[in-house]
Formats: C-alpha cells, structure tokens, sequence
C-alpha cells in the first residue's frame, strides 16, 4: 500500500546581511591591496628602465674622433715602471725627448683638440705649471691629432686660445703603445724625478686631485 507523499514545509534560511556586506568589504579590501602592489611595481620597473637608460656623466672621450664613448669611471692606477724615453716633434717640427726633463717631476697628458674633457681640463693644467714649474716640474701634452688627419694649424690655434706655455708634442702610435693603454682622452701620467710612472689617470682629472699627488713628487 503507497504512502501518500508529503510535502515537507520548506523553511527559508534567514538572509545575514551584515555578513555579506563584511565578506563584500574584505574582498574589496584585498582587492584594493592587490592593485595598489601591481601600481607600485609597475612604476619601480619603469623608473629602474628610464634610470638605465640615462647616459653616464662623461669621463674619458673615446680615442678614436669619430665615435665619441662615455667612461662610466676614472681609472686612476699608481705604477713604478720607467717612463720609456720618446723623440717627438712640435707643431714647428722641432724635436723634444722626454729625457731632456731628466730630473723633473713631469706630467705627461694626452690630450686632442676635439676632446671636450680636455678643453675643459687644459686651463687646470695651465695653471698647475705655473705655479710649481720654477720647483721643477713641467708638462708636455702629447696630441693625438697627429693620428688621424688634422691641420696643424688647428693645434697651434688651440695653444693660443689656452695660452698653453708647457710643451705640445704630436703623438705617434709607437708612442702611444709605449705608454698604452691609452683607451681614452685625456690620459695623464705622472711621472717622478727618477723617471717613474707614478701614477696614471684616464679621464677628466681634477686640479685639487692633480696638484696633491705632484706636490708630493716635488
């Protein structure tokens, strides 16, 4: 004999809406949270890209003319190994040897007239030999010039501009590799009284810098 169905009463759950409005707000919270990091680490990767690609202050200028490198760093190394001796020859073709300054302290700085660091570096220099030249210490700019096609008269006017008064010589390679690397413009050797490199810098070099580290040779 079948049992007549019954319907059992169905009983609504009471509807927690202050429940639901709290787990609402902590997912928009959450939410919020995540977006804000996402925000944040977009910006850091955009600053850290534009930050790369920023150039670097410029150092040393490249030692070949037509393609100009910016130097991330000075390099400045002290060394003991002698100064091997040179003959070059001036803009008026007169020879100069580097023993003829047996006995000094000599600053040997290699330098072009297309370099920018080195137009912005020769009045120190200028000024450096002023002040100790009659102690017995001297200059003599090596130009790099004479490497690549150039116009003497273009060094000549760049001694008259910077009424430069130590001595300019043209450069060629065998000298270069002597006192290599040279790597970029300036360099700056700095040589004692018994004909030792003391100590070496490529790039821009500053007075105060300069003039410390002659002084102690002198």
């Amino acid at each position: 004999m079948k049992m007549p169905f019954e319907k059992m009463p169905f009983e609504k759950m009471p509807f927690d809406q202050k429940g639901t409005e709290d787990e609402t707000r902590t997912i928009l919270l959450c939410l919020a949270v995540i977006f804000g990091m996402v925000i944040a680490l977009s910006l850091y990767i955009i600053v850290q890209g534009e930050s790369s690609s920023l150039p670097t202050t410029q150092s040393a200028m490249s030692f070949q003319k037509s393609q100009p490198s910016l130097k991330p760093r000075n390099i400045a190394t002290a060394q003991t190994t002698a100064a091997p001796d040179f003959r070059l020859k001036d803009v008026a073709g007169k020879d100069l040897t580097l023993s003829d300054y047996k006995g000094k302290v000599v600053v040997l700085n290699f330098w072009a007239t297309w370099c920018g660091p080195c137009n912005e570096e020769t009045p120190w220099l200028v000024e450096l030999r002023e002040q100790y030249h009659q102690k017995g210490f001297e200059i003599i700019g090596v130009s790099v010039d004479s490497l690549d096609e150039y116009d003497p008269a273009d060094v000549s006017a760049f001694i008259k501009e910077y009424k430069v008064r130590y001595p300019i010589v043209m450069a060629t390679k065998e000298v270069v590799d002597d006192f290599g690397p040279v790597t970029g413009l300036p360099t700056t050797l700095l040589i004692d009284r018994q004909g030792k490199v003391q100590y070496r810098h490529r790039g821009l070099i500053s007075f105060d810098d300069l003039k410390e580290k002659v002084v102690k040779l002198l």
